[in-house]
């Protein structure tokens, strides 16, 4: 468990140095990624640590999206800090959290459902 909280605050102290040399207008030495992107061996995770992840996911999905107003696409997209991401990374192929299973879930294989929701 000592390990566990050691690595995680290795983690959270390479994001914070991340965001600091990207707010200096310096680049990032990694990719902003979320600890559990890194991390695909899920199976071995504890309770505690799904309940962490999971915690997570309800506060991202509690954030209202407005309806109504202007937006800039480049601009806004940034400043979320939308990954590209691989195979397993980023908002479109997250092994948990991306779009494209998101609707593959739902859909229950059909195209007009797929073309419906978006």
């Amino acid at each position: 468990a000592l390990v566990v909280k050691a690595e995680a605050e290795v983690t959270r102290l390479e994001e914070a140095a991340d965001d600091a040399r990207e707010s200096a207008g310096l680049p990032r030495k990694k990719q902003k990624v979320e600890e559990g992107d890194a991390e695909l061996s899920y199976p071995k995770w504890s309770t505690a640590k799904w309940n962490e992840f999971e915690t997570k996911e309800q506060k991202r999905r509690a954030v209202e999206v407005p309806k109504d107003g202007d937006f800039e696409i480049p601009t806004q997209a940034a400043q979320v800090g939308l990954q590209k991401g691989d195979d397993t990374r980023g908002w479109h192929l997250h092994w948990r959290r991306g779009v494209f299973g998101a609707l593959q879930s739902w859909a229950a294989g059909s195209r007009a459902a797929v073309a419906y929701m978006l």
